[in-house]
Formats: C-alpha cells, sequence, structure tokens
C-alpha cells in the first residue's frame, strides 16, 4: 500500500515547527528518523492531514553529556549516543539498551526522542527512561514544560504529548558513584519485539547495603512498569537470597498480557528470571558494563 495523500512541510526552525503543530494540532505527524511512521503511513495506520519534517531545524541543541545527565535532543540519532564514548563512559547502560533497538540501519536513522514519542510497550527506551527516573522536554507555541517518564507513558502507542507539541529533548540521570546498571531482554530473535525485557539500578552503600534500587519492566503490559520496592523494606539492609526472592516476588501480581506472541504464564515466568539475573549480575558488578 501507499500512504494517502497529505501536505508536506520541513521548517527550518523550531519555531515554525510549533507554529505548524499549533494551526494542525492531531491533524499533523512529526517525523524525524520515520523508522516506524513510515511504514504506518504505508499500511495507512495513520492518515494526517499534513507530515512535519523536523529534519533541516537548525536551531536545535546537540547531545550533551553532563555530571547529573545526559541530555539528547530531538535529533539524536541513535547510533549518534549508541557510539558515543561520552555517554557510554557516564550511562553504559543507556549504550547496552540500545544495543537491543532494531538494527544498525534502522538506529543510523531513527532517533532517541522518536523512541519515546512512540512508547511501543515493549521498546527497549522507554522502559530504560522510567528506570533511571528520567525525563521528557515538550515545547509548543504557548510553552515549554517537562514531565517525568512515571507521567509520560500512559498506555500502549499513549503518551501525555498533547497534538501541539514537539518533544525537544530527553534527560537521562546520571546516578551516583557506586550505582550499577543492567539492561536484560527476551525476544524471538535479535531486533524483534520483547516478549518480556528488565533494566535495573542499583546503588549500594560502602558497607555493601543497598542505598536505593529500582527495577522496571516491559514487554508485558500497555506500557513499561516499575516493581513495587517500597523504601525501607528493599533499601537499608544487605542483599541475599531471601531479599533477591522478596525482589522477583515483587512482580507477581503485575498486569501481564496474553497475545499472539507469548502467553500471560509465559511472560510472568521470563519477567521473574530476567529480574533475577540482572540483580545477580549488579551485584556481581557485570551489569554496569555497556
Amino acid at each position: 500500500m501507499k500512504p494517502a495523500a497529505f501536505e508536506y512541510a520541513a521548517p527550518e526552525t523550531t519555531a515554525e515547527a510549533l507554529a505548524l503543530l499549533a494551526e494542525y494540532g492531531s491533524d499533523a505527524r512529526i517525523i524525524a528518523g520515520g523508522q516506524t511512521l513510515g511504514p504506518m503511513l504505508n499500511m495507512r495506520m495513520v492518515t494526517p492531514t499534513i507530515l512535519v519534517d523536523i529534519n533541516r531545524i537548525t536551531d536545535l541543541p546537540a547531545m550533551t553529556v553532563g555530571e547529573q545527565k545526559i541530555s539528547t535532543p530531538a535529533l539524536a540519532r541513535q547510533r549518534e549516543v549508541h557510539e558515543s564514548g561520552a555517554a557510554a563512559n557516564a550511562l553504559p547502560v543507556l549504550r547496552k539498551a540500545l544495543s537491543h533497538v532494531g538494527h544498525f540501519q534502522t538506529r543510523t536513522r531513527g532517533t532517541i526522542c522518536g523512541s519515546i514519542a512512540h512508547a511501543d510497550p515493549t521498546a527497549e527506551l522507554p522502559l530504560l527512561l522510567l528506570t533511571l527516573g528520567g525525563s521528557v522536554s515538550l515545547a509548543s507555541k504557548k510553552q515549554r514544560r517537562t514531565i517525568g517518564a512515571a507521567d509520560f507513558f500512559q498506555g500502549a502507542l499513549t503518551t501525555a504529548r498533547r497534538p501541539e507539541e514537539l518533544i525537544v529533548g530527553v534527560d537521562w540521570p546520571v546516578t551516583p558513584s557506586r550505582t550499577r546498571y543492567s539492561f536484560e531482554e527476551l525476544t524471538v530473535r535479535h531486533g524483534h519485539i520483547a516478549i518480556s525485557s528488565c533494566a535495573a539500578r542499583l546503588r549500594l552503600t560502602v558497607d555493601g547495603s543497598v542505598a536505593d534500587i529500582a527495577i522496571g519492566v516491559a514487554g508485558i503490559s500497555d506500557r513499561p512498569i516499575l516493581l513495587p520496592l517500597q523504601a525501607g523494606h528493599f533499601t537499608g539492609v544487605k542483599p541475599d537470597e531471601q531479599w533477591l526472592s522478596a525482589v522477583i516476588g515483587s512482580a507477581e501480581r503485575l498486569p501481564y498480557i496474553d497475545d499472539l506472541h507469548a502467553s500471560a504464564a509465559y511472560r510472568k515466568s521470563t519477567t521473574a528470571y530476567l529480574i533475577g539475573r540482572s540483580v545477580r549480575a549488579m551485584l556481581n558488578e557485570t551489569g554496569n558494563q555497556g
């Protein structure tokens, strides 16, 4: 199939793009990499009145790697971030997660913000952003605002972005020293959608006690989900097998789905395995390798 007819605009400034989004609202679609939008247009899953191509915008910033965060702007390609030595040194799990995103060819064109905007419930980057406590910066003709990942992802292919808004950047927190990371995923084949996946971060104190822990899972529901690891119950103690069993058990009542790729029971079993593998990797200091 071919796309339904649409108008095409290629603004050269952010202000021009926002003016178009303000004018057309939900009748507009933004394209940067087009790795998902292109096929959706061809299959007529989306039929916009206008396609706003942001690739010619010249006033968007470059990616920055700071002591507290990595900022990836709207046109940061997945390959650029994946191959960035500075980003890998600051946040090795970002490179590891990106290695699971599509293929080399798609990462060359696809953007970080595009993946976040699409909000595929099996996607790696939304899961990682949620687990790290990252945020999304949005701009419209009237205002700019920042939304935490926990509030941004609202369902399958559904986010808090308003039709007149453009995602201008995504911030990935760089956590304190003694923080370890892990990313695990189960797929039928590399580059295929995840049946289940797990992202995790763990910060230990000098004496080896758990100072902070966050674990997110995806592929099991309509959005990525954080495990309910209440502070005080899972922190302030030295991790042992009983503690690990409790961490894995916190995923027991998550809303696992059945679909053509896997049953809810299978997802539940594989998710428990991935959580255990992720935590063990972090405790053995292997999980923070990019």
